[in-house]
């Protein structure tokens, strides 16, 4: 017969492509007695020399760390170590946040600035994290091994602290070279 109508069908299947991608976890920590601007290779120096104590002078020194990571549950930055010793003779470890007092058996940190004695800055950077509250007040110092010193709870752009170093000493002393070895761990919250 005659055509009426005339036409035709196109189909086409396509196949569904997924793109996915994982950003890794990662950490970064550093520690030295200097860090030029947010730039973990250029720490520098992991000695800090107190002098000679004295009863009646706090000594002081300082050192500065940074940290950063993308962990959803951000960082926690704690402390191990002793407090100073030289042999069987310790200076006492502050238990508790307390004020710097020449003349009385204290060693103590905080990673605030401060301004008895003049040591330390506040922490840096555009990151989340702070000192926790036992070493955030100025002026106040302590040293408790084990103890969280700064953290966040969310991820952490690059972030620096001041950690402030003081020692003082009683009149019954006794002589000798006092020293100690400080680590600071840094993990990421997951």
């Amino acid at each position: 017969g005659v055509p009426i109508q005339t036409g035709g069908i196109a189909l086409a299947v396509n196949r569904q492509f997924l793109v996915a991608s994982e950003v890794p976890p990662f950490l970064r920590f550093c520690v030295g007695v200097t860090l030029s601007g947010f730039d973990c290779s250029s720490a520098s120096n992991f000695l800090i020399d107190l002098g000679e104590f004295s009863t009646s002078q706090t000594k002081f020194g300082q050192a500065e760390m940074m940290a950063v990571t993308n962990a959803a549950s951000g960082l926690s930055i704690s402390i191990s170590g002793t407090t100073l010793t030289s042999g069987n003779n310790i200076i006492s470890q502050l238990l508790v946040q307390t004020a710097a007092s020449p003349g009385a058996s204290q060693f103590g940190i905080n990673l605030r600035a401060n301004t008895t004695p003049s040591v330390g800055a506040n922490p840096t950077g555009p990151g989340v994290a702070n000192p926790t509250a036992a070493y955030n007040t100025p002026n106040q110092f302590r040293f408790q091994p084990g103890d969280v010193v700064a953290s966040s709870s969310a991820p952490n752009d690059y972030r620096k602290f001041t950690v402030s170093y003081i020692a003082n000493i009683d009149s019954n002393q006794l002589p000798g070279v006092y020293a100690t070895t400080i680590s600071f761990i840094c993990l990421a919250n997951f």
